[in-house]
């Protein structure tokens, strides 16, 4: 069984599917608890596997993980690990954000975040699993606009790097995805001149290379050189950048 937060849509519910496709039973987590039992019940029928849905608000400022941590207890050896593409963006995210707002942003895309995977590593559990993180090349470089989205996205990239190097010397493999511009409901109000990364294509990848200790990847695999080239942008010249 794995876990899936943030599972009712995007790549999210891409994850969900491939994985449900390939004969994965699923955990799948999100606060849209409607729309999350419909992809439940989908991909019971369609490939015939077992899955279920719970709520999780991840915005809340004491989230209740106990759902969550009794699905993966009862579990046992069938626990094949967590998987967390959740995250949330704001159209107000820039220096007029209301503080209420970044508390929010803060905590969907990281805190309660770094909250669930400490919780379910405190588990016992013998066998080998994965976690799997995702962040945004948002991250890269600091810009006016998306500035506590990326900041968290930042402050979770380095949980997981950090998480990998804790995790060394247990059966736990720790991944982290950065991603560019995705074909999602997130990324609809942005005209990007570059291709968008289809959900399928990433959803594909994760679970070709579940089990690989693969460290951090860029997705689409172009957004590495794009990175390194805006970390070279001198400042004289960044600073006159939109984007």
């Amino acid at each position: 069984m794995y876990v899936i937060v943030g599972a009712s849509s995007g790549v999210g519910r891409a994850l969900a599917e491939v994985f449900a496709a390939n004969g994965c039973d699923l955990l799948l987590v999100s606060r849209a608890e409607r729309d999350t039992s419909a992809v439940a019940a989908d991909l019971m029928l369609r490939f015939g596997v077992s899955v279920k849905a719970v709520k999780l608000d991840l915005e809340h400022p004491q989230p209740d993980f106990s759902e969550v941590l009794a699905e993966v207890r009862n579990a046992g050896e069938r626990f094949q690990g967590l998987l967390v593409p959740a995250g949330t963006v704001s159209n107000t995210d820039t220096l007029d954000i209301d503080t209420s707002e970044i508390d929010g942003l803060f905590r969907v895309n990281c805190l309660s975040i770094c909250s669930l995977v400490n919780e379910i590593l405190k588990v016992p559990i013998a066998h080998a699993i994965t976690i799997v993180g995702f962040g945004s090349i948002a991250s890269i470089r600091g810009r006016g606009s998306n500035m506590v989205y990326a900041s968290a996205k930042m402050a979770v990239r380095f949980y997981f790097e950090s998480l990998r190097h804790a995790c060394a010397a247990k059966k736990v493999v720790v991944q982290f995805y950065v991603l560019g511009y995705m074909d999602t409901n997130m990324a609809f109000a942005y005209n990007v001149p570059l291709p968008m990364g289809v959900p399928g294509e990433l959803a594909q990848r994760v679970y070709r290379d579940i089990h690989k200790d693969i460290g951090v990847s860029f997705f689409p695999r172009y957004w590495r050189i794009i990175a390194m080239i805006i970390k070279l942008i001198p400042w004289p010249i960044y600073k006159h950048l939109k984007f």
